[in-house]
């Protein structure tokens, strides 16, 4: 989920086709100054796209845009097969070789690819085969930590079929380390923050003047630490029972169903829950909390967008040490714990804030400046990286 206005979360598949379709199809969209200051390459981008609304689908999505305004662009969803179930992967993956052996009859040279993540990569595989042997120059970019926390075979066979010309694009230095240290094959690597994608808000924070409120927003499980920031809930309210919890996304089973329901019951008002949110609910969920609270154990997580939201609001950040979660918040905007004390850690630490609202203040004040800080990193490396990949016979 994202607060940022570069693109709303909700903008509709069609308006990505149709900006598309106006930058690769129509040059007269374009100042004749603008066209002639480099000769355009073609690039096909693929990759998953919302809904459903995550992270990943965000980025890519965003990606496809910056490409789409700075060269002409084919695109494919590689979640567009949904409905078709176990057959998904496999069709997705058969549609993006096809297109690319379309395209490059036509003139494109690039590919731009999110690949998929987990067992899934497998047929990523076949598509980086397939551009290889029509020779486009690769682009990869990378949403899941998987296969850089633990060495994988079938990570190694990726990368093989990518070869030594390809760009891997990773999401913060720790990931771009742990590429190289676990598959020294990687020659080309570019670091980008996905918090280049997310707008700052100046928000008016003040401390102390009502109760503090806990917040968690994600599509809700166990993987993403529902559970355990209910039981953190639940020992907060044992020493300081003016604490209030706000839960927002929606929840990914009837067993968290049942669990929110079970914990709005018996916290009796100091829980509330929000369910999916959109637009500037997003923003106006951020505005509302003081302490954003991150416990996940999923597999995949690299850089979450929420967590950069967080600190891009002034919200400081409990969260476990995931992915690039540590890089992400710095030393001094949150606090990352290991997931077996993450409940007494947490509690800990949210209550001393509730008591010191000027600690807690200076801590909101930190997570902004890691905002400013990281996007500030970021911005020129973006756009070096699109200039690489929009112009032609760039290297």
């Amino acid at each position: 989920m994202t607060g940022g206005q570069e693109l709303h979360p909700s903008l509709a598949r069609e308006k990505l086709r149709a900006d598309h379709l106006r930058l690769a199809d129509d040059d007269s969209s374009r100042p004749g100054e603008q066209r002639s200051e480099y000769r355009r390459a073609k690039v096909v981008c693929v990759g998953f796209l919302p809904p459903p609304v995550d992270g990943q689908r965000l980025i890519t999505e965003r990606m496809f845009q910056r490409l789409a305004a700075m060269s002409t662009v084919a695109w494919v969803d590689l979640g567009c097969f949904r409905r078709f179930g176990a057959l998904s992967k496999l069709l997705s993956a058969f549609a993006g070789c096809l297109t690319l052996i379309v395209r490059r009859l036509t003139g494109y040279s690039r590919l731009y690819l999110a690949p998929h993540s987990g067992t899934g990569l497998l047929y990523s595989c076949f598509i980086v085969a397939a551009s290889r042997c029509l020779g486009y120059r690769l682009f990869v970019h990378y949403h899941s930590y998987k296969n850089l926390t633990i060495y994988s075979p079938l990570m190694r066979m990726f990368l093989a079929l990518c070869g030594t010309d390809a760009t891997h694009i990773v999401l913060a230095p720790p990931m771009a380390r742990d590429l190289r240290r676990l598959y020294r094959s990687t020659m080309k690597v570019c670091v980008v923050s996905n918090s280049i994608f997310i707008t700052q808000h100046t928000v008016r924070r003040q401390f102390g003047a009502r109760p503090l409120r806990v917040g968690h927003v994600s599509n809700l499980s166990r993987d993403k630490g529902v559970v355990t920031v209910i039981e953190c809930m639940r020992r907060l309210v044992e020493q300081c029972p003016e604490i209030e919890l706000v839960l927002a996304g929606p929840a990914s089973d009837r067993e968290v169903e049942a669990l929110l329901s079970e914990a709005i019951c018996e916290l009796q008002g100091k829980l509330t829950y929000l369910g999916r949110l959109s637009g500037d609910d997003v923003r106006q969920f951020y505005e509302n909390i003081d302490v954003f609270l991150f416990p996940t154990l999923y597999e995949h997580e690299a850089e979450p967008l929420v967590l950069i939201e967080a600190v891009s609001l002034g919200v400081p950040v409990i969260a476990t040490d995931r992915g690039c979660i540590r890089y992400l918040l710095g030393p001094h905007c949150g606090h990352v714990l290991d997931a077996e004390q993450f409940v007494d850690g947490a509690v800990q630490q949210i209550a001393r804030w509730a008591h010191n609202p000027d600690e807690l203040a200076r801590a909101s004040h930190d997570a902004r400046a890691r905002f400013v800080e990281l996007r500030g990193e970021s911005e020129p490396q973006l756009e070096r990286l699109l200039l690489v990949i929009a112009k032609e016979n760039t290297r």
